[in-house]
């Protein structure tokens, strides 16, 4: 999986993990499978953010909080 794909999927998981969330865990709340998926996600993130240039690192981290933030 190329790191697009992998941002990709990052971004939907945690999208997923908030609208579970809001819709009061209808598959049953698991603590420590929420912990695992957004920690793999955000840590996706996190190593894209570090690849990337010193120049795009700011931007490519606002472009995920409002890639996050949308619905």
């Amino acid at each position: 999986m190329n790191e697009d794909t992998q941002v990709e999927a990052a971004v939907w998981t945690l999208r997923r993990l908030d609208t579970e969330a809001e819709m009061g865990w209808p598959g049953g709340y698991d603590a420590e499978r929420v912990r695992l998926e957004a920690l793999e996600a955000v840590g996706v993130l996190a190593r894209s953010v570090d690849a990337a240039g010193l120049a795009y690192r700011e931007m490519l981290a606002r472009n995920y909080v409002r890639a996050l933030a949308e619905r």
